[in-house]
């Protein structure tokens, strides 16, 4: 269940402008599916057909920016 902070967050980060596009696609997909590895990331946004993708590296520039965190075990 996404709380009411956590979409009011997703709806000024976008409003903003703080994400470019890529970066935004990455956000998306973590807001959608929850806590990913740069693996699972890069499953998520690749394109048919593309065995290798780089989508894992937007990572620490979320973390950079703070629009997402380091999960807790």
């Amino acid at each position: 269940m996404i709380r009411a902070t956590s979409i009011n967050v997703y709806r000024e980060i976008k409003r903003s402008g703080l994400l470019s596009r890529m970066r935004w696609r990455v956000y998306e997909v973590l807001y959608d599916h929850g806590p990913l590895t740069g693996h699972e990331l890069d499953t998520h946004l690749a394109r048919p057909g593309e065995t290798k993708t780089s989508y894992h590296k937007r990572l620490s520039e979320q973390l950079r920016v703070g629009v997402c965190e380091i999960g807790r075990a």
